[in-house]
């Protein structure tokens, strides 16, 4: 697969202004999820084979402690802009993600777009 077509698969999702409601990184950053959307109707986007993931928050902390309390409506974070490029490890692709108050690099080889329409939310825990 091309970088655009992961690009072309990743803005049929139509995530621009969408509520990122989760991001979770796994099996010791190999793999970073990324959620948006509804609640009960949301995109689940999964970077596997991560080589590297890099992000910056602009929340000021005060607030980065309080999203954990937070539920879906309440979230800063929402899509801005997702672009997809090669890079010059040879198969891995670059994933340059912008939520509004979240910047993120993601280098991965594989990505994974499905809809998801029933999760174990981590607001749902309380």
């Amino acid at each position: 697969m091309s970088a655009t077509e992961i690009q072309e698969q990743i803005e049929s999702t139509n995530y621009w202004d969408e509520e990122v409601i989760d991001i979770q990184v796994k099996h010791q950053g190999s793999e970073v999820e990324i959620y948006y959307g509804e609640e009960k109707d949301a995109w689940k986007l999964t970077f596997k084979g991560c080589g590297s993931l890099q992000y910056k928050s602009y929340l000021p902390s005060e607030e980065l402690e309080k999203l954990k309390e937070r539920h879906p409506g309440q979230f800063d974070y929402f899509g801005h802009e997702i672009l997809v490029e090669e890079t010059d490890r040879e198969g891995f692709y670059l994933a340059k993600i912008d939520f509004q108050f979240i910047e993120m690099q993601i280098e991965f080889r594989i990505i994974t777009v499905e809809k998801v329409y029933s999760e174990k939310w981590f607001w749902n825990d309380k």
